[in-house]
Protein backbone atom coordinates (compact mmCIF):
# COMPACT_ATOMS: atom_id res chain seq x y z
CA UNK A 1 0.00 0.00 0.00
CA UNK A 2 1.17 3.21 -0.73
CA UNK A 3 -0.22 6.26 1.40
CA UNK A 4 0.06 9.72 0.89
CA UNK A 5 -1.46 12.60 2.24
CA UNK A 6 -2.30 15.60 0.40
CA UNK A 7 -3.87 19.30 1.13
CA UNK A 8 -5.64 22.08 -1.15
CA UNK A 9 -2.29 24.10 -0.93
CA UNK A 10 0.99 20.98 -0.70
CA UNK A 11 4.24 22.72 1.26
CA UNK A 12 6.10 20.13 1.49
CA UNK A 13 9.23 18.92 0.18
CA UNK A 14 10.00 15.56 -1.79
CA UNK A 15 10.30 13.09 1.00
CA UNK A 16 9.51 9.19 0.86
CA UNK A 17 9.93 7.21 3.94
CA UNK A 18 9.03 3.18 3.66
CA UNK A 19 8.11 0.52 6.11
CA UNK A 20 7.49 -3.09 5.21
CA UNK A 21 3.73 -1.69 4.83
CA UNK A 22 3.59 1.54 3.94
CA UNK A 23 5.47 4.32 1.80
CA UNK A 24 4.82 7.63 3.07
CA UNK A 25 5.55 10.71 0.43
CA UNK A 26 5.48 14.16 0.68
CA UNK A 27 5.87 17.07 -1.95
CA UNK A 28 6.45 20.65 -1.41
CA UNK A 29 5.56 23.81 -3.40
CA UNK A 30 6.51 27.41 -2.01
CA UNK A 31 4.44 29.17 -0.82
CA UNK A 32 3.07 32.25 -2.67
CA UNK A 33 1.77 35.30 -0.26
CA UNK A 34 3.42 37.03 2.77
CA UNK A 35 3.77 33.96 5.08
CA UNK A 36 3.20 30.29 4.73
CA UNK A 37 0.96 29.10 7.19
CA UNK A 38 1.31 25.45 6.35
CA UNK A 39 3.25 22.69 8.60
CA UNK A 40 3.82 19.27 8.64
CA UNK A 41 5.32 16.47 10.67
CA UNK A 42 7.00 13.38 10.13
CA UNK A 43 7.77 12.10 13.19
CA UNK A 44 6.77 7.81 13.48
CA UNK A 45 4.41 7.08 14.36
CA UNK A 46 2.57 10.50 13.49
CA UNK A 47 2.36 12.24 9.76
CA UNK A 48 0.33 14.90 9.27
CA UNK A 49 -0.68 18.34 7.56
CA UNK A 50 -2.01 20.95 9.21
CA UNK A 51 -2.77 24.49 7.01
CA UNK A 52 -2.89 27.46 9.10
CA UNK A 53 -5.78 29.79 8.36
CA UNK A 54 -5.68 33.41 9.28
CA UNK A 55 -8.79 34.84 11.32
CA UNK A 56 -10.53 38.13 10.42
CA UNK A 57 -8.69 40.09 13.25
CA UNK A 58 -5.31 42.01 12.91
CA UNK A 59 -3.01 39.82 15.86
CA UNK A 60 0.11 39.46 15.01
CA UNK A 61 3.19 37.36 16.79
CA UNK A 62 6.07 39.12 18.26
CA UNK A 63 7.89 38.44 14.96
CA UNK A 64 4.92 39.77 12.47
CA UNK A 65 3.41 36.55 12.46
CA UNK A 66 0.15 35.61 11.22
CA UNK A 67 -2.14 33.49 13.76
CA UNK A 68 -2.77 30.82 10.93
CA UNK A 69 1.08 30.81 10.77
CA UNK A 70 0.94 30.42 15.02
CA UNK A 71 -1.91 28.00 14.87
CA UNK A 72 -0.53 25.19 12.15
CA UNK A 73 2.92 25.38 14.20
CA UNK A 74 1.10 24.97 17.34
CA UNK A 75 -0.17 21.57 15.88
CA UNK A 76 2.67 20.09 14.53
CA UNK A 77 4.66 20.95 17.69
CA UNK A 78 1.77 19.36 19.48
CA UNK A 79 1.90 16.33 17.33
CA UNK A 80 5.79 16.20 18.11
CA UNK A 81 6.02 15.77 21.82
CA UNK A 82 3.15 12.93 21.52
CA UNK A 83 4.10 9.96 23.03
CA UNK A 84 2.96 7.86 19.98
CA UNK A 85 0.04 6.06 21.89
CA UNK A 86 -2.61 9.19 21.40
CA UNK A 87 -4.68 8.60 18.83
CA UNK A 88 -4.95 11.08 15.89
CA UNK A 89 -8.49 12.03 16.93
CA UNK A 90 -7.22 12.31 20.40
CA UNK A 91 -4.35 14.55 18.93
CA UNK A 92 -6.94 17.19 17.09
CA UNK A 93 -8.48 17.65 20.08
CA UNK A 94 -5.73 18.31 22.17
CA UNK A 95 -4.20 20.75 19.08
CA UNK A 96 -8.06 22.31 19.86
CA UNK A 97 -7.47 23.19 23.46
CA UNK A 98 -3.93 24.45 23.07
CA UNK A 99 -5.06 26.74 20.38
CA UNK A 100 -7.92 27.97 22.46
CA UNK A 101 -5.33 28.25 25.65
CA UNK A 102 -3.20 30.17 23.25
CA UNK A 103 -5.91 32.95 22.12
CA UNK A 104 -6.54 33.61 26.15
CA UNK A 105 -3.04 33.90 26.44
CA UNK A 106 -3.21 36.25 23.50
CA UNK A 107 -6.37 38.03 24.48
CA UNK A 108 -8.14 37.56 21.55
CA UNK A 109 -11.55 37.93 22.19
CA UNK A 110 -13.25 34.51 20.74
CA UNK A 111 -16.75 35.34 21.25
CA UNK A 112 -16.31 36.49 17.56
CA UNK A 113 -15.95 33.79 15.54
CA UNK A 114 -14.39 35.24 12.94
CA UNK A 115 -11.14 36.29 15.35
CA UNK A 116 -11.16 32.17 16.45
CA UNK A 117 -7.45 30.43 15.19
CA UNK A 118 -8.01 27.48 13.07
CA UNK A 119 -6.53 24.61 11.05
CA UNK A 120 -7.53 22.25 8.71
CA UNK A 121 -5.32 19.18 8.99
CA UNK A 122 -4.95 15.48 7.92
CA UNK A 123 -3.03 13.24 10.45
CA UNK A 124 -2.24 9.56 10.44
CA UNK A 125 -0.60 6.86 12.91
CA UNK A 126 1.01 4.39 11.85
CA UNK A 127 0.73 0.80 13.55
CA UNK A 128 2.75 -2.20 12.42
CA UNK A 129 0.17 -3.04 9.68
CA UNK A 130 -2.39 -0.78 9.68
CA UNK A 131 -2.86 3.19 10.22
CA UNK A 132 -5.33 5.04 12.15
CA UNK A 133 -6.35 8.56 10.78
CA UNK A 134 -8.24 11.85 11.60
CA UNK A 135 -8.60 14.74 9.65
CA UNK A 136 -10.25 18.60 9.88
CA UNK A 137 -12.10 20.01 6.93
CA UNK A 138 -10.76 19.93 3.65
CA UNK A 139 -7.60 18.80 4.37
CA UNK A 140 -7.69 14.77 2.82
CA UNK A 141 -5.77 11.82 3.13
CA UNK A 142 -5.32 9.96 -0.09
CA UNK A 143 -4.76 6.10 -0.12
CA UNK A 144 -3.07 4.68 -3.26
CA UNK A 145 -2.85 0.45 -3.33
CA UNK A 146 -0.30 -1.38 -4.79
CA UNK A 147 -2.82 -2.31 -7.56
CA UNK A 148 -2.52 1.28 -8.40
CA UNK A 149 -6.27 1.79 -7.42
CA UNK A 150 -7.24 4.76 -4.95
CA UNK A 151 -9.30 6.55 -2.54
CA UNK A 152 -9.84 9.36 -0.36
CA UNK A 153 -10.40 8.72 3.32
CA UNK A 154 -12.92 10.89 4.97
CA UNK A 155 -15.18 13.48 3.81
CA UNK A 156 -14.16 15.47 0.32
CA UNK A 157 -17.02 17.99 0.37
CA UNK A 158 -15.29 21.43 -1.19
CA UNK A 159 -15.80 23.85 1.96
CA UNK A 160 -15.02 26.56 -0.45
CA UNK A 161 -17.61 26.05 -3.21
CA UNK A 162 -19.91 28.40 -2.14
CA UNK A 163 -18.13 31.34 -1.38
CA UNK A 164 -16.33 30.97 -4.68
CA UNK A 165 -19.59 30.44 -6.59
CA UNK A 166 -20.54 33.95 -4.71
CA UNK A 167 -17.51 35.22 -6.28
CA UNK A 168 -17.60 34.24 -9.49
CA UNK A 169 -21.50 35.75 -9.44
CA UNK A 170 -20.09 38.72 -8.41
CA UNK A 171 -17.76 39.48 -10.20
CA UNK A 172 -19.86 38.50 -13.59
CA UNK A 173 -21.75 41.51 -12.88
CA UNK A 174 -18.68 43.73 -12.38
CA UNK A 175 -18.08 44.12 -8.30
CA UNK A 176 -15.07 43.72 -7.13
CA UNK A 177 -14.36 41.22 -4.12
CA UNK A 178 -11.52 42.00 -2.04
CA UNK A 179 -10.52 38.72 -0.67
CA UNK A 180 -8.81 40.32 2.92
CA UNK A 181 -9.60 43.41 4.51
CA UNK A 182 -6.93 46.25 3.46
CA UNK A 183 -4.78 47.35 6.12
Amino acid sequence: MFLAIFRAAPYFTSCLERNSMFTIETEHTPTVGIQNEDSFTRRAPYYGVFDGATSRDKWRGENGETNGFLASHIAEETVRRALGTETPRDLLLTINHRLAEAMVAEGIDTSTKSNRWAITAALIRIRENTFQWAQISDACILVIYKDGTHRTLGDTINFDLESLLLFQALSDQGIAMPLHEPD
